[in-house]
């Protein structure tokens, strides 16, 4: 999300740099989207990790004692 906010803040001052455009519009939801997808991917590579280390155990759920 924090790179999306920076693509947005270039786009809006480019006329600085000469280039031309109209005002950018953000859409959050898809800003949101590619967010979670990205959570998403490194969230599937981190459990590949732990399960390949023979080390660890991975317990998912709810809360544990």
């Amino acid at each position: 999300m924090i790179y999306s906010a920076k693509v947005a803040h270039t786009v809006r001052t480019a006329e600085a740099f000469g280039v031309l455009n109209s005002p950018p519009v953000v859409d959050l939801a898809r800003v949101v989207e590619r967010k979670n997808r990205i959570v998403e991917q490194i969230r599937k590579s981190a459990y590949k990790q732990v399960n390949k280390n023979e080390l660890l155990t991975l317990m998912e759920g709810g809360p544990f004692l």
